[in-house]
């Protein structure tokens, strides 16, 4: 399984998530867990363990094109109820990186309106506004 779903890697990062877990159930197959030691390992001083002591807005500015992979992932799952939270996430932590709203938006390859109607779900854009707000973030706004 792992030939067909590879964990994507990226220069400099240390950190993946398990969305390509959430791709094989999108593709119909069964996840299965079992109530069983089935691997020992040994903690790394430096390994995931570590890393996560860090906040997990520090963990996704220093792993970002994980972080992105990852929500690009979500959006896409069209039964997961968090995924609006997870996309305005995105859109906070990309402009930490320096992205603008366009920027951020292609690397996530997501359209305008699905964010506009992600803000309006979250309460941040009053529906009425949502025609201005869109039109000042094509033309390039912050």
């Amino acid at each position: 399984m792992c030939l067909k779903y590879p964990f994507p890697e990226y220069e400099g990062e240390r950190f993946i998530d398990y969305s390509v877990y959430n791709r094989m159930a999108q593709d119909g197959l069964k996840i299965r867990y079992f109530n069983e030691i089935i691997y020992r390992a040994e903690y790394l001083d430096d390994g995931l363990t570590k890393l996560l002591a860090k906040s997990y807005e520090e963990i996704c500015l220093e792993n970002f094109e994980s972080f992105t992979h990852s929500i690009r992932v979500f959006a896409g799952l069209s039964r997961y109820n968090g995924r609006a939270s997870l996309i305005y996430s995105y859109f906070r932590i990309a402009k930490q990186k320096g992205l603008s709203f366009n920027e951020a938006k292609n690397k996530l390859n997501i359209s305008t309106s699905k964010i506009a109607a992600i803000y309006i779900k979250m309460g941040f854009l009053n529906p009425l506004k949502s025609i201005k707000f869109l039109i000042k973030k094509i033309k390039g706004g912050r």
